[in-house]
């Protein structure tokens, strides 16, 4: 069975996300680990060392700026322990933090809000929603 690993990182308090996320995951057949909210990097580390995850899930919505110093710190120690290439981390919060995500190259998968149930769901299934092409009409 695939695990996920779940935590709002840094000073963030906001989990409803991320435990929208988690049950949603669970439904899909996922086990999941949620470590709550303002996780410590290290902690988030050590749990993935002790849960061996497929996924980590990182939450965070409060500032940009912080945020670029949380994910600087947490790609240097996946980078120590080797995993990074194992296991598939995935990103929830805000317009403005998931472009900061973005811009880390960490992240498999980012999610700003703006996605339906649905995407998500395909996500966890290893898919990606179908999107018919539009044909306009070019005259009257």
């Amino acid at each position: 069975m695939k695990k996920i690993l779940g935590a709002s990182i840094g000073s963030d308090v906001h989990v409803a996300g991320l435990l929208n996320f988690l049950e949603l995951a669970k439904k899909e057949g996922y086990e999941t680990v949620n470590l709550g909210a303002a996780v410590p990097i290290s902690r988030v580390i050590e749990n993935i060392k002790k849960e061996k995850p497929s996924i980590v899930a990182l939450s965070y919505r409060l500032g940009a700026v912080a945020l670029s110093t949380l994910l600087d710190e947490f790609s240097k120690e996946i980078a120590k322990i080797g995993i990074d290439d194992k296991i598939d981390f995935i990103f929830g919060g805000t317009t403005e933090t998931s472009e900061i995500a973005a811009q880390s190259g960490i992240f498999k998968k980012i999610f700003d809000g703006s996605e339906e149930e649905e995407d998500v769901v395909l996500f966890l299934r290893g898919q990606m929603k179908y999107r018919e092409k539009q044909d306009y009409p070019d005259s009257l």
